[in-house]
């Protein structure tokens, strides 16, 4: 679990291990310890609970401020990273805007990518 940015050096060490090891690297983040509440506290002030397609877009930054410090932190270390945004990979989730869960992923859009960045 990365709780802050002073984290990140967690999930860089096991990037690196598994990189080294001859693996490809999808890491998934979520945002860090607290921004998901403090996101979802200043939608639900703004425009309510009326629109989670609103709230769940918004929420999402805080998973993409963690994507970008992480791949930041792995660029640093010249490791061969890249963001992957869901759309590329043609994440299929269940369940609703707030509460889902992976289902299925293009395969082969993803060792595409991997071909260019093995994380």
């Amino acid at each position: 679990m990365l709780r802050s940015p002073r984290d990140l050096h967690v999930a860089v060490d096991e990037i690196y291990r598994r990189w080294r090891g001859g693996f490809r690297v999808l890491a998934v983040v979520s945002a860090f310890e607290g921004v998901t509440d403090d996101l979802m506290g200043e939608v639900a002030v703004t425009v309510g609970s009326g629109c989670p397609e609103a709230m769940a877009a918004y929420v999402a930054t805080g998973e993409m401020r963690t994507a970008a410090l992480l791949r930041g932190v792995l660029s640093q270390y010249g490791l061969p990273a890249r963001i992957v945004e869901p759309r590329e990979l043609a994440l299929k989730a269940e369940g609703t805007s707030l509460e889902s869960a992976p289902a299925a992923v293009n395969r082969a859009k993803l060792f595409k990518l991997w071909n260019s960045h093995a994380i």
